[in-house]
């Protein structure tokens, strides 16, 4: 009997490790028929531990190295600066991600809000640009912010063809800018609510 093999392709295992709960996590995705898995980073702390899980895993789990816009903060140079060491290895990760914008949460005040939205647009385009001098694909976050986030990519000239908006949750002309860029997009389990009506009829606009 034929059974289908699947990828996870953005998980984020780090809490599952730091509960003990990772084996059964790994033996749930078997019996389910997920076969490889994509462990996304978010910052520093959960690199290197993606790393080597990716290691103990050969094969079965890979990984990327990111800064996720909720995780910027002001030194946020001194950890991309980290990136381009994960390529210098074995096991290299398959993507920086995930990176992009996020101006759903942020604060009342205006120069405040100001301030984090300069952070993640400099850490954006920084990582961006790390992603076009290493020729690797991107995974990005947009949560109210695709305007921004399509324009820097646009500046940062990287090839669409590596490009995947993660989580997509847009409307369906938003989709089709993407797709015409030659750009991917990924949706999530967010599909499944009813609620969401706008999401769906943007799934079934897309062949």
């Amino acid at each position: 009997m034929y059974r289908m093999s699947l990828i996870d392709s953005h998980c984020h295992l780090k809490s599952f490790h730091d509960k003990g709960d990772l084996k059964e996590v790994l033996d749930r995705a078997d019996e389910a028929g997920v076969t490889k898995l994509v462990t996304v980073g978010t910052s520093f702390d959960d690199w290197s531990l993606y790393k080597d899980l990716s290691f103990l895993h050969e094969g079965r789990i890979f990984y990327t190295v990111g800064i996720h816009p909720s995780y910027v903060t002001k030194e946020w140079e001194k950890y991309t600066e980290v990136i381009c060491r994960y390529w210098e290895q074995k096991n290299i990760p398959v993507a920086i991600g995930e990176i992009g914008l996020d101006y759903f949460r942020l604060p009342k005040d205006k120069n405040k809000a100001d301030e984090i939205i300069e952070n993640q647009k400099n850490c954006f385009y920084g990582q961006l640009l790390i992603a076009k001098q290493l020729g690797c694909p991107v995974v990005i976050h947009s949560r109210n912010a695709f305007r921004d986030c399509v324009n820097m990519i646009l500046k940062a000239g990287i090839a669409w063809s590596k490009v995947v908006f993660h989580c997509f949750s847009e409307s369906h002309q938003k989709a089709f800018e993407i797709l015409e860029y030659g750009g991917n997009l990924s949706f999530t389990g967010m599909v499944t609510y009813s609620k969401n009506t706008d999401l769906i009829k943007t799934i079934k606009c897309i062949k």
